[in-house]
C-alpha cells in the first residue's frame, strides 16, 4: 500500500476536495492509493462533494460513505464507489438495487486490486449482507369485495417482493389504493388489524397498512335509492351532456378566483369527464353516512 487515507466522520465538502487533488508523483505509481472517505455527494446540495475531484488525484480506489445508496464510477484512472447500506435499521431505508441493477436488498463491497501487469486493475463486486429487509409497497385492490380479498391482493405482492429480495424476514409498509367497497371497513384501525394478523399468521414478516382507497360506488343502486346521493349523480350526467357549459362555469371560477385571466385554448385541454366524475365522488362521500364504528 502505497499511500491511504481514512476519515470516519463527516467530511467537510471543502477539505475533501483540496484532500482529492492531491496528486502522487511518478515514483509511487507502482504503488496502490485508497481512499475511504465519509462525505455526501448530492448534486442538489452546494455543500457536496463533485465525486469529479477525483479524476486527477492519484487514487486507485475511494470508498465513500454517508449516503445509504450504491453507486459505482469510473474518474480518470480512479474508482469511486459508495456501497449503500449493509443493513436497513427502518421503514426510511428501504431494500435497494445495488449498482449492477440486478435484484434488490443491502449489500457491501468486495474490492479485489490485482497489480500482476504492473497496473492496478480494480474490480468491485457487491454481495448481499441483506438480513431482514425493509420495503414500500403499493397494492391496488381496487373491486375486493370483503377481507379475503384483500387480504390476498395485499400477501400476493408481498410475495412478489420476497421473490425479488431472496428475504422472507420483511418488514412492509403497504399502501392501499384503487377504488373498493371496502374502503369505509379498511379506515378503522381493529379491521387494519384483522388484515395484518390474516398476513402475519403463516409468515415471518411484520407490516403496516396505510389506506390510501377511495369508496367503489354503484351508480344504479344509488340512483334507484333516491335522496341527495341520487341528485348529485343525475346533475353529473346532465352535465356530461352538455361539456361546453362545464368548461365556461370553470373558467369564470378560475378567473374570478385567480384574478388573472384564463384563455379557452386551456380550459378545452381539462379533460371534463374526469372533473366532473372526480367532483361526484367527493360530494357523494360528503353527504354519506358515517361508517359504523361498532
Amino acid at each position: 500500500m502505497g499511500y491511504s487515507q481514512a476519515n470516519t466522520g463527516q467530511m467537510n465538502p471543502a477539505i475533501a476536495r483540496d484532500f482529492a487533488v492531491k496528486n502522487f508523483d511518478a515514483a509511487s505509481s507502482n504503488q496502490v492509493h485508497v481512499a475511504v472517505l465519509h462525505v455526501g455527494a448530492d448534486e442538489k446540495s452546494q455543500e457536496s462533494l463533485d465525486l469529479q475531484c477525483f479524476a486527477n488525484s492519484g487514487f486507485d480506489y475511494v470508498a465513500l460513505g454517508h449516503i445509504h445508496k450504491a453507486d459505482l464510477q469510473t474518474f480518470g484512472k480512479t474508482t469511486v464507489s459508495y456501497c449503500g447500506t449493509p443493513q436497513g435499521h427502518d421503514i426510511g431505508e428501504p431494500m435497494r438495487s445495488g449498482f449492477s441493477g440486478e435484484g434488490i436488498g443491502y449489500f457491501a463491497n468486495l474490492v479485489t486490486i490485482d497489480s500482476a501487469d504492473g497496473h492496478n486493475n480494480i474490480s468491485v463486486q457487491q454481495i448481499s449482507t441483506l438480513v431482514a429487509g425493509f420495503t414500500k409497497i403499493k397494492v391496488d385492490i381496487s373491486g375486493a369485495e370483503n377481507e379475503i380479498d384483500v387480504t390476498r391482493k395485499i400477501a400476493q405482492s408481498i410475495s412478489e417482493e420476497a421473490q425479488k429480495s431472496g428475504c422472507v424476514d420483511l418488514f412492509c409498509r403497504i399502501y392501499l389504493t384503487g377504488e373498493t367497497k371496502m374502503h369505509n371497513w379498511l379506515k378503522l384501525p381493529q379491521n387494519k388489524q384483522k388484515i395484518k394478523e390474516n398476513l402475519c399468521s403463516q409468515n415471518t414478516y411484520e407490516c403496516e397498512i396505510l389506506v390510501d382507497t377511495q369508496m367503489l360506488y354503484n351508480e344504479a343502486d344509488l340512483v334507484n335509492a333516491g335522496g341527495v346521493p341520487a341528485e348529485i349523480i343525475n346533475t353529473s350526467n346532465d352535465m356530461l351532456k352538455n361539456p361546453a357549459k362545464v368548461q365556461t362555469v370553470i373558467q369564470q371560477f378560475l378567473n374570478e378566483k385567480s384574478k388573472i385571466y384564463i384563455d379557452c385554448e386551456m380550459i378545452e385541454k381539462i379533460n371534463i369527464a374526469e372533473v366532473v366524475h372526480d367532483a361526484q365522488k367527493i360530494a357523494i362521500s360528503a353527504v354519506s353516512p358515517k361508517i359504523d364504528e361498532e
